[in-house]
């Protein structure tokens, strides 16, 4: 099943409110920052689906069940509508994706949660929903040539040979948090072998330890005084 064909699936799977919802926060973002590439597109997909797969784990990851979606939905809205958040994300459309600040996106993210959510933030993998949003983007740009050239500007044979080189990692901020992660999974890994026995060791002198102070140049006492 085709990126684009699984999140659809998942957007008709959602209420017809969340949908619309959805459409309406996805159609506000998309005409922000790409505005012609909506054009591209807008009578033949609901381009709700862009941000489908990234709501839906959204939802899932507040830990209060009782909150409803409309909490839920301000936070996600007030994100999307953010103007430094469509500032980076319209760097999709620039060809700059590599220039993303998923830091700085994720310091908003938190900002709307304080905001909207009462400072409730959600179990929520935040660089993997960007990701989605990013993928979604991508997904339909495959599905649909137009909106595809007028995102990229380039062709779209150009844009399959780049894709051969994901596994290298250009984004600084995504490369920093992939090296984190993989370092404390290192660091959980390490074993602790105990203290070593030392009955059968001398004793370190203090002199050993630490360098004792020493007289250079005796001065005398009347060379203090003026």
């Amino acid at each position: 099943m085709s990126a684009l064909k699984s999140i659809t699936k998942l957007f008709t799977s959602l209420s017809n409110p969340i949908q619309t919802a959805l459409t309406s926060i996805a159609t506000g973002f998309l005409e922000e920052i790409g505005k012609d590439a909506y054009n591209a597109i807008k009578e033949k997909i609901k381009v709700g689906v862009i941000l489908a797969k990234s709501f839906s784990d959204f939802r899932e990851s507040f830990l209060a069940e009782a909150e409803d979606d409309s909490i839920k939905l301000n936070v996600f809205e007030g994100y999307f509508k953010d103007k430094e958040t469509r500032t980076e994300l319209n760097k999709v459309f620039q060809g700059r994706e590599d220039e993303i600040d998923f830091d700085q996106l994720e310091k908003i993210f938190e900002q709307k949660c304080s905001e909207f959510a009462h400072n409730q933030l959600p179990d929520f993998n935040f660089l993997q929903g960007m990701l989605d949003v990013i993928e979604g983007i991508k997904a339909v740009a495959e599905k649909y040539e137009e909106f595809h050239s007028v995102m990229t500007q380039v062709k779209l044979s150009e844009i399959k040979k780049l894709l051969q080189k994901r596994g290298l990692e250009t984004n600084p901020t995504i490369a920093k948090r992939k090296y984190l992660s993989q370092l404390i999974e290192m660091n959980n890994k390490l074993r602790f072998t105990g203290i070593p026995d030392l009955k059968e060791k001398k004793d370190i002198p203090i002199p050993s330890v630490f360098v004792m102070q020493r007289a250079v140049e005796e001065i005398p006492v009347q060379d203090y005084f003026f």
